[in-house]
């Protein structure tokens, strides 16, 4: 993949004015027509519409684009004080930038009979994936109330002669999406066949948090793929309605519309006069190809135009972390950290509790918010710690959950009233702060700067304990109880920002009671997250299967050790769930009391040098290969198969699971990701063995796995000779 690509916008006013976005082969077209802002066009092989129908003018609608058989045309969805502004806009300005991303493109609608205006951003970066935000602005002098807030919507795609291309009973679209909103089960992906008439996929709203906001979508009649994700950490929607009526000299034509969706309680956001309000952005694009050409390309993007610039210039710790309860002294805290080092850890951080008072540790939950160490405990403020660690070779950091007071903490009883307040007006069981008011965000952050700074983390973990109910939160805006969660995280995604800046050097990492916030919005300012609390198999390759699916590998945390990974599998399999993603250990084989078993500690460096020497070098531009996409339900599947290459396809490695006891001891593994024109050397990691094969044999035929016994493994590297 080039590190440019091609992209461009051409614009073509009149009495339809047509805007056409081109990145990489995806094109994708706006119209405002009537004063009417539809979205009427995509195309994934790089063709504009006025390249593909007959002796049309630019200016005009493409001809199979009949706007009344689609549920939704419009591009982006609004609804005032109660009026669902469909209509009525017209043109206002329209400005094209080169950034180091990319082109940035921002077009602006001015309403005739409401006093707002919407920015329409798009970035074009080269890949096939457009990335597209709103700014809506109060231009009047009362307050305005939004609600009904779709981002990205209209018009995906006309499909004709549908029966003609499809196999009686078959389905023209399915989509494919994170299914499960709980804890424990993210990753849990899935396709369905999508309907006639209208469906939606909901996230988070009276749900658990842990689903990522993701979708892709096939056409099983043309061929494209369509993939999207939400840079949103709050409630959302994807919906799509079909329309699949209309018959046309005796052949099928469907209609698809989308939309996706801020799916909050009326009013969103309250808009002071001359207030305006960023909205989340859309990652979206359309392409022909398979599966993981999507998935590839949506990574390549996040690389690229989403994530912040990795801190220290590099990805792929390798990091393990206590917690600090009771029975840690500091001496058994510096066997922990002197295990570690033995091992090749590179980064050691203490975990919740560091902050409580001696004998007070299981109460971590309710102080949060008292942000220093107790002397008793730790009488020099964990310096020695620090120092011990840094002697070490190894990074040092502090885990924090900041958006919280806790009822026990001091900082309560000084600021009780930045408790974000539910419907009727109590705090929420977890004492969640109304960051959206700008006194409290900035208590928050001078909070995370203080332990920052005092600790001198390398490392700053951040956690988020907070349950579904609790989110559901409003606010007194004067005329209306604002929900809270867009000026929340307006407010929290530019709080991370501007830390980032101030503290390049400090590694960010991102947690929410395990995987509850991994959408692109929070992660666009931090180096990595955990994707689940976990850990225990066969979940756990799920878990990573489907989180590889939603985001680039060096940024997918997987654990060893902890959280009751170790009850179930070899230690081998769980090492090599791990190396998948990035690596993290919890016991490192043995509590502090006991010395290290040798055999395990030998397993362990085999494939952290893996790690380290085969896969981290190209993990932070691989490409994934899902051989086994949709998992099915808990424990019906029998192997699981994740692939990773080097984009020049010279090394790779396959990870070979098996997930249950019953059913076929041998699979035949066919890889996607080494060049037919090649030889490799392979080398099979359970007998230490090798051999050569050609490139072609590799994809065509295979290789035969065999697997005896419930969650055991095999991992096959490959490098082209």
């Amino acid at each position: 993949m080039g590190k440019k690509g091609f992209y461009d916008v051409k614009v073509n006013r009149g009495n339809k004015t047509k805007i056409c976005y081109r990145t990489g082969m995806t094109v994708y077209e706006e119209i405002l027509q009537d004063g009417v802002f539809y979205s009427t066009y995509w195309n994934g092989a790089g063709f504009p519409s006025d390249s593909c129908y007959f002796g049309e003018p630019f200016s005009e609608t493409p001809i199979w684009m009949d706007f009344q058989h689609y549920a939704r045309p419009q591009a982006f969805q609004l609804e005032v004080n109660g009026q669902l502004l469909d209509c009525r806009w017209r043109w206002k300005n329209f400005e094209q930038k080169e950034m180091e991303k990319g082109l940035h493109c921002c077009l602006e609608l001015e309403h005739e009979t409401v006093s707002v205006t919407v920015e329409v951003h798009t970035l074009l970066d080269g890949t096939a994936i457009l990335t597209r935000w709103l700014k809506v602005k109060n231009t009047g002098d009362t307050s305005v109330n939004l609600s009904h807030i779709s981002v990205m919507s209209g018009a995906m795609q006309t499909t004709v002669e549908t029966d003609r291309l499809l196999k009686n009973g078959e389905s023209l679209y399915e989509v494919g999406f994170m299914k499960s909103s709980c804890w424990a089960n993210e990753g849990d992906f899935h396709w369905m066949n999508l309907p006639s008439g209208g469906y939606a996929i909901y996230g988070r709203g009276r749900r658990e948090l842990h689903k990522h906001p993701m979708y892709l979508l096939k056409n099983n009649a043309s061929g494209e793929i369509f993939i999207c994700q939400f840079a949103w950490s709050g409630n959302y929607a994807f919906e799509f309605d079909l329309n699949d009526e209309l018959d046309i000299r005796d052949s099928r034509k469907d209609f698809l519309t989308h939309a996706v969706r801020i799916d909050t309680e009326a009013p969103s956001r309250v808009l002071s006069p001359g207030e305006g309000a960023e909205l989340p952005a859309v990652h979206i694009g359309m392409m022909f190809g398979s599966f993981d050409d999507a998935i590839n390309q949506m990574h390549y993007h996040i690389r690229k135009s989403v994530m912040m610039p990795q801190a220290r210039n590099r990805s792929g710790w390798i990091e393990t972390s206590i917690l600090a309860d009771e029975h840690w002294t500091e001496e058994k805290i510096k066997r922990k950290i002197d295990q570690a080092a033995d091992l090749g850890v590179e980064i050691f951080f203490i975990d919740a509790c560091w902050y409580t008072e001696k004998g007070k540790e299981a109460e971590w939950r309710y102080k949060v918010g008292d942000w220093d160490t107790d002397t008793k405990r730790f009488p020099d403020h964990l310096q020695r710690i620090i120092n011990y660690v840094h002697e070490k070779g190894m990074l040092w950091g502090l885990w924090m959950d900041p958006e919280r007071i806790g009822w026990d903490s001091n900082a309560y009883l000084e600021h009780s009233d930045f408790h974000a307040l539910n419907i009727v007006g109590k705090p929420g069981s977890e004492g969640w702060v109304r960051a959206g008011d700008s006194n409290v965000l900035n208590w928050v952050e001078q909070q995370i700067r203080h332990v920052i700074e005092t600790y001198q983390c390398d490392l700053f973990r951040l956690d988020f304990n907070v349950n579904q109910p609790d989110i559901a939160t409003r606010t007194d805006r004067g005329n209306a109880f604002e929900q809270d969660q867009l000026r929340y995280y307006e407010n929290m995604y530019a709080m991370w920002k501007r830390l980032r800046k101030d503290y390049p050097n400090v590694i960010f990492e991102n947690c929410a009671g395990g995987g509850a916030r991994t959408d692109l919005g929070m992660m666009q300012n931090f180096c990595h997250t955990w994707v689940s609390d976990w850990q225990r198999a066969p979940r756990s390759f799920q878990i990573l299967n489907g989180m590889t699916m939603a985001l680039p590998p060096e940024l997918v945390d997987r654990e060893v050790g902890e959280m009751e990974g170790y009850t179930r599998g070899s230690l081998e399999f769980q090492m090599r769930i791990a190396l998948f993603g990035r690596i993290s250990l919890g016991t490192l084989g043995a509590p502090t009391e006991y010395d290290y078993n040798p055999e395990q500690v030998e397993i362990i460096c085999h494939v952290l040098q893996i790690y380290k020497e085969f896969y981290r070098p190209f993990q932070h531009e691989c490409l994934v290969y899902h051989h086994t996409q949709d998992l099915g339900q808990p424990g019906t599947a029998n192997y699981g198969v994740l692939e990773v290459t080097s984009p020049d396809h010279k090394k790779g490695m396959i990870g070979i699971f098996k997930l249950k006891g019953n059913g076929e001891n041998r699979v035949v593994v066919k890889s996607k990701g080494i060049l037919e024109s090649g030889k490799y050397h392979l080398t099979f990691d359970n007998r230490r063995t090798s051999c050569v094969l050609e490139g072609f044999t590799l994809n065509n035929q295979g290789i035969q796995i065999c697997l005896e016994g419930a969650l055991s493994s095999e991992l096959v590297l490959y490098e082209m000779v």
